[in-house]
């Protein structure tokens, strides 16, 4: 059936009573007829929000919304993504005025040279370094020769009557005539045994004569006669070995009253000739002259000083505080920025290299020994002892008597 027509002046009840009555079916000219236009949404969000308060069922208070807010985690986002950006910022700053340095200086070397005075006696057998001792040692060596000779002497003489003998003047001129040999014979063998022990020899050699023995004997009979002398030449000599190893180690002691950081370069001693500048005796004074480069040796702990002492110092105040330090060359001292540049060192220990500098072996300094002057000792010697002269011999004659006469 048609549904009735609503005017607009209808009542609301008139049709609420219509719309209550029994729903008919619709027919085709219902779907013809004309249509009013209204907005459903907008009538259904107001009529939801009209009967909310009546419908809405009362919620758990122990149950949270199904639905979370992203606030936070966006807030959480940004702060991460501020610091991580700053962090970038920041060490990228640092790379690009940040300062890294090498160090550089060389050791000190410092020459020593000194004449230094030792004693040699006979009352010691071995090298005492520390009191400067060494032995003085005596050599001794014994030659003799003959030689044969006419005779001028007369003897057993009776009444004008006089035999030809010995004289002491026979004896004493064939004596003469062997001693410079014997010497000579001496003086090579003793010179050659103390160069042979490494020796120096100390004052002359002595010579000392025995007893002349001639055959026949002086006042007898005789035309010719037989001298045989005997001789004995003796030597004082110290072994140069033994003077140079005092002063090698004089030397050294010196080097350790430098500090104990320093080292003698062994490889640039140099040793003088042993002096004598006492007179020849059983004890005598010698001078000799030594020098040689003390090399100074950083230890560990002294360059990582050296490094921490070096932080954010000015390049002026690390040059005059490594030219202070003492076992430094202030000649040596170089300073090169490897990463940056700047008038003033980092401030972190990490960004420090100390290197020390190897010495140069050439740059060393030379050792120009001092000269030790030569006394003028004099002495005398005993070779010109004169020979003793033998008794003669008496010769008796058929009566028994004796002739003591030696001419």
């Amino acid at each position: 059936a048609p549904l009735p027509v609503i005017s607009p002046l209808s009542p609301i009840p008139a049709m609420a009573s219509n719309l209550s009555a029994t729903p008919q079916s619709f027919s085709r000219e219902d779907y013809g007829a004309p249509t009013t236009s209204f907005q459903p949404a907008k009538m259904q969000t107001q009529a939801a929000l009209t009967s909310a308060p009546a419908s809405r069922s009362p919620r758990n208070p122990g149950k949270r919304s199904g639905k979370r807010s992203l606030l936070p985690l966006v807030w959480a986002i940004m702060i991460v993504v501020l610091l991580t950006i700053g962090a970038l910022a920041y060490y990228g700053y640092q790379a690009v005025t940040a300062t890294a340095v090498t160090v550089n200086f060389g050791p000190k070397v410092i020459p020593l040279n000194q004449v230094y005075t030792l004693t040699a006696t006979t009352t010691t057998q071995n090298v005492d370094v520390t009191t400067a001792i060494i032995p003085l040692k005596e050599l001794t060596n014994n030659q003799s020769a003959s030689q044969s000779g006419p005779t001028t002497g007369s003897v057993n003489c009776l009444f004008f009557s006089c035999q030809q003998g010995v004289s002491q003047r026979d004896v004493n001129g064939l004596a003469a005539q062997i001693q410079p040999g014997l010497e000579t014979t001496l003086k090579k063998q003793l010179v050659q045994s103390v160069a042979n022990a490494g020796g120096m020899q100390v004052g002359p050699i002595q010579y000392t004569d025995s007893p002349i023995n001639s055959n026949p004997a002086v006042g007898q009979p005789g035309n010719t006669v037989i001298v045989t002398l005997n001789e004995q030449g003796s030597v004082y000599f110290f072994i140069k070995a033994d003077a140079t190893s005092v002063a090698r180690q004089a030397i050294a002691n010196q080097v350790k009253q430098l500090g104990t950081n320093y080292s003698l370069l062994s490889n640039t001693v140099q040793l003088g000739q042993p002096t004598i500048v006492s007179p020849p005796s059983q004890k005598v004074s010698i001078k000799i002259a030594a020098g040689g480069d003390a090399l100074y040796q950083f230890p560990a702990s002294e360059l990582q000083a050296i490094r921490n002492n070096l932080k954010s110092k000015t390049l002026t105040g690390a040059t005059r505080y490594l030219a202070n330090q003492p076992g430094i060359d202030a000649q040596s001292i170089a300073i090169h920025f490897t990463r940056g540049n700047s008038k003033t060192l980092p401030d972190s220990i990490q960004s420090i290299t100390v290197v020390p500098l190897n010495a140069n072996a050439s740059s060393y300094p030379v050792i120009h020994l001092q000269a030790v002057p030569t006394p003028a000792i004099t002495s005398t010697t005993t070779d010109n002892t004169p020979p003793a002269t033998p008794s003669p011999t008496q010769q008796g004659d058929g009566n028994g008597n004796g002739n003591g006469n030696g001419n």
